[in-house]
């Protein structure tokens, strides 16, 4: 039993560890960008050979919860447009 607890919190951290990846590389993107749509972020993370730990429309709706990135939905584009407001960035 002890073994598949470990099995679990290790593989808990593993999960973590790439959500914390992916963070830095869409603040990145947004930081150098501006302002994208949402597939253009996940075309950019699955280009790196990453993934979002969620579809990638609720993670980032996620880092807009938690003031990490900025986002609103763009009626011309018919989709999320996010970014990296300065008070963000710091």
């Amino acid at each position: 039993m002890k073994i598949f607890k470990f099995y679990i919190t290790h593989k808990q951290q593993i999960i973590m560890d790439s959500e914390d990846e992916i963070v830095l590389l869409v603040k990145k993107f947004l930081e150098k960008k501006g302002k994208a749509k949402t597939d253009e972020i996940e075309f950019y993370i699955n280009g790196l050979n990453k993934k979002c730990p969620d579809k990638t429309v609720l993670f980032l709706m996620k880092l807009k919860v938690n003031n990490i990135i900025e986002g609103e939905f763009s009626p011309e584009f018919g989709t999320w447009l996010w970014w990296v407001s300065n008070k963000n960035s710091e």
